[in-house]
């Protein structure tokens, strides 16, 4: 068995750093320490795999520009709240209030490619801009896809208009399968279903050419991104 990766967890509150230390560790995939505050934080010549931290603003800001002096800059995960900025140099911004399901399954893609951002999809307001998606402009609030010359409008389901919202914030890049599963249907990492390419299958019928050679939506191993 691998040796678990190190994760530094940092929240001023307890009981929110043993539920996820408990999450974390019970598969032994992870080995959490934790810390109340990131200006107390020094990291050691063997800096972790990764850092979870609820405190951003000023404190992150300075607690990374340590970090990278001392040539020590693990993958950062922010949890931000509804109306904070996203963390500069951090590798994932999460909106809170978040899914323990989906923040588990973004800090375990991510230490599986530390050098790649895990979308979580941003939860929808009705004030949603329309987005170019190959030949249709993507309306996710209105839940719709229109071609350009505005011959055709397909509508989508909520799921569906759900997944074409997190992989469209992809910019490209692969989302993993659970990832989906759990921002998307609130699934445990690892659960065996065929939601999701059921779901896929009826959403390429709607929108390629040829269903059976896709251009849109791709799938990749242990995941599916769009083609931008």
């Amino acid at each position: 068995m691998p040796e678990p990766q190190r994760l530094l967890l940092i929240d001023p509150d307890p009981g929110f750093r043993r539920i996820l230390r408990e999450q974390l560790e019970q598969d032994g995939a992870w080995r959490v320490d934790e810390a109340a505050s990131l200006e107390a934080v020094a990291l050691p010549g063997a800096p972790p795999d990764m850092v979870v931290t609820t405190v951003v603003g000023r404190p992150a800001r300075a607690a990374l520009a340590r970090w990278r002096q001392a040539a020590a800059t693990p993958p950062l995960v922010a949890l931000v709240g509804a109306g904070g900025s996203d963390v500069a140099g951090a590798s994932l911004t999460i909106r809170k209030p978040v899914r323990l399901s989906a923040l588990l399954t973004a800090i375990t893609a991510l230490g599986r490619c530390p050098g790649e951002s895990v979308p979580v999809a941003p939860r929808d307001n009705g004030t949603a801009a329309a987005r170019e998606l190959g030949p249709y402009r993507f309306d996710p609030a209105a839940k719709r896809l229109t071609e350009r010359t505005g011959a055709r409008t397909i509508r989508l389901t909520e799921k569906e208009a759900a997944m074409l919202d997190l992989l469209w914030h992809a910019a490209g890049r692969v989302v993993p399968r659970d990832a989906l599963l759990a921002q998307i249907w609130g699934y445990q990492s690892g659960i065996s279903t065929h939601t999701l390419e059921t779901h896929v299958y009826r959403l390429r019928r709607k929108i390629e050419r040829d269903p059976a050679r896709a251009e849109l939506l791709i799938t990749e191993l242990g995941g599916y991104r769009l083609a931008r």
